[in-house]
């Protein structure tokens, strides 16, 4: 279990890795200050709030319950989401991402023509 889920953690935390947590359904909206989320391999993660609007790291890959990425996340720079077989649309709204990995990604179809940044 993660810091998370046993609910020691501080609202103004501005990183939180919770890679492997098989508990974890849903990061807490509160957290709003964070800025480097990790949270690989969390088998019930279904959701990214939308109201991490600070996040430039978002590492989410192997959350086979994942749907959606938010779309006000406008400033990420890094985004790995690998292996999310439920990930249908990565918004056009990261003109800043200059990483991205999207590979086993089954329904994304296309990456935003806006991603004029990604150097890999």
């Amino acid at each position: 279990m993660c810091r998370i889920c046993t609910g020691e953690y501080d609202i103004n935390l501005t990183r939180l890795n919770c890679f492997g947590c098989d508990s974890i359904k849903k990061i807490p909206s509160t957290l709003i200050n964070l800025t480097h989320l990790k949270c690989s391999d969390c088998l019930l993660l279904t959701e990214i709030p939308s109201t991490l609007i600070h996040l430039i790291i978002l590492i989410c890959s192997d959350c086979p319950l994942l749907t959606e990425i938010p779309n006000t996340l406008i400033h990420l720079t890094i985004l790995n989401c690998s292996e999310c077989p439920l990930l249908t649309e990565i918004p056009n709204t990261f003109v800043n991402i200059t990483y991205l990995d999207c590979s086993k990604c089954p329904l994304l179809i296309e990456i935003p023509n806006t991603f004029v940044n990604i150097t890999y």
